[in-house]
């Protein structure tokens, strides 16, 4: 008589085989079991993350926008040069955008700010100075000044355009109208230092021009001087091939002497112009306002990244039980069985992940 062989049981697809050696059933299981304890720590991460958000002060924040002004495309100097030959940089650095961006942020633009005084919303009179405002630490006077800098430095952002060249400014500060006064002052001070640094530059070249016109004025009489003398003593030269070749050389250095003297005349010229003009090197395109709202908080984000902080320590805490239990090889599938089945229930009944776990009993 033949027996027949048992019916073999279907396995459903989420049933791995325990006995593969690279099986990641062990790790589900052990996560599964671990379920209410990662609900708990994410759900603590995220009213972590809501609470950090809720408990920092809040800010505001004011925003402008400005040009820079890009001097002529060829400096005086640049002109003379090519008049012999060299090649000069037409570009200048200290006019391009990326420029202006770090500049708002230097210490040399911000530290005329700290003594001035600002109004805030409720401020009376002639209102209060930034040390006032942001009360910065430091056990001397030297340190405060110091924290100071770097705090007002940490509230302004500029950012750069790269298609447009638009520089834009935005200052976060713990008032609305503070906001609005100190991107103001920030953009006032671009100019007053740029219009120093332009005038310093075209009295530089005034002063360089000056000495080298009076130069090239002796070495352009002394070739009108002998050029009249040669013409004096020789009247007759056309005849002689000599005596021509030598006027014609006589007549070029003329000829050069007074192109040169021409240019540095205007060179200098223009100069004088530079160092008095009192014209804005930047173009407002944006003034700042007076923050009508607050900083958002980003609670949302902060909540994100308080489940994901919950769950890493959530999977460590875990990983580390089950490495200290262990489990034979035999008891995984039933383990799995056993854990997934819980997490149906729990899933029927949600308020039950927020209770104690088997294993934590």
């Amino acid at each position: 008589m033949t027996h027949s062989a048992p019916p073999a049981v279907a396995r459903a697809p989420w049933d791995p085989e325990p006995e593969t050696p690279d099986s990641l059933l062990p790790l589900a299981t052990t996560l599964l079991r671990a379920r209410r304890l990662l609900a708990r720590l994410a759900l603590a991460g995220a009213v972590l993350g809501v609470l950090t958000g809720l408990v920092q002060k809040r800010t505001y924040s004011a925003s402008a926008a400005f040009i820079p002004q890009s001097r002529r495309a060829n400096s005086n100097l640049a002109g003379l040069a090519a008049q012999f030959g060299i090649a000069m940089p037409t570009g200048d650095a200290s006019q391009s955008p990326a420029f202006f961006a770090d500049l708002v942020t230097s210490p040399e633009l911000l530290k005329p700010l700290l003594s001035a005084r600002f109004g805030g919303a409720d401020a009376k009179g002639s209102g209060r100075t930034l040390e006032s405002w942001l009360e910065p630490r430091g056990s001397t006077e030297a340190l405060r000044r110091e924290n100071l800098l770097k705090r007002l430095a940490d509230m302004i952002n500029a950012t750069v355009a790269q298609k447009t060249g638009v520089v834009r400014v935005t200052v976060k500060a713990p008032d609305p109208v503070l906001a609005q006064q100190l991107d103001s002052a920030l953009l006032d001070r671009v100019n007053v230092f740029n219009l120093e640094a332009r005038q310093s530059q075209a009295g530089s070249e005034r002063r360089f021009t000056e000495d080298r016109l009076a130069q090239v004025r002796v070495s352009l009489n002394v070739s009108e001087d002998r050029l009249r003398s040669f013409l004096e003593s020789n009247r007759d030269y056309q005849q002689s091939p000599t005596l021509r070749f030598q006027e014609e050389r006589l007549n070029r250095e003329v000829l050069l002497q007074q192109q040169l003297y021409t240019t540095l005349a205007q060179a200098y010229e223009q100069a004088k112009i530079e160092e008095v003009r009192d014209t804005p090197v930047i173009t407002v395109i944006e003034r700042p306002a007076v923050p009508a709202r607050p900083d958002s908080r980003k609670s949302i984000l902060r909540a994100v990244i308080g489940i994901f902080l919950g769950l890493l320590a959530g999977v460590t805490i875990a990983l580390a039980r089950a490495a200290d239990r262990g489990l034979p090889r035999t008891e995984v599938a039933a383990d799995w069985r056993a854990a997934r089945a819980d997490l149906v229930a729990d899933l029927r009944r949600p308020w039950r992940l927020l209770g104690r776990s088997r294993e934590s009993r």
